[in-house]
């Protein structure tokens, strides 16, 4: 999505001296699923951070069959571990150029850090 600003001076004729074109990024646009796993005593388990309209939510469930498969289940109020795990992946996928550096910083707002501009290269 790209917003268009003109400005400047001109006559009856609309002559336009600067034109300014801003960009969103692309990712921070539509739902994002983010996911990873841990191995448990009950065995692997599957996590999920998705990001809706500035909001993150958490589910879980543990590795189904085909026979018996995962129920997803809400996480209603994640722990740290849950958000240092996201911003992991978050911030492997940066390196990747696959995630705006934005929803790194606002996790570490939820964490109650302040991003290291150091590490965003």
């Amino acid at each position: 999505m790209a917003t268009v600003i003109a400005g400047g001076t001109g006559s009856a004729n609309f002559s336009v001296d600067f034109i300014l074109v801003v960009r969103e990024h692309h990712a921070m646009q539509i739902q994002q699923r983010h996911e990873w796993k841990e191995e448990t005593e009950e065995g692997m388990r599957f996590y999920r951070g998705i990001y809706h309209s500035k909001y993150w939510k958490f589910t879980t469930a543990l590795k189904g069959t085909r026979a018996n498969p995962a129920v997803w289940e809400s996480i209603e109020t994640p722990t740290d571990e849950h958000w240092e795990a996201l911003r992991d992946i978050l911030f492997k996928k940066y390196q990747r150029k696959r995630c705006p550096w934005k929803l790194i910083e606002d996790i570490d707002k939820v964490l109650g850090k302040e991003p290291d501009p150091r590490s965003r290269k």
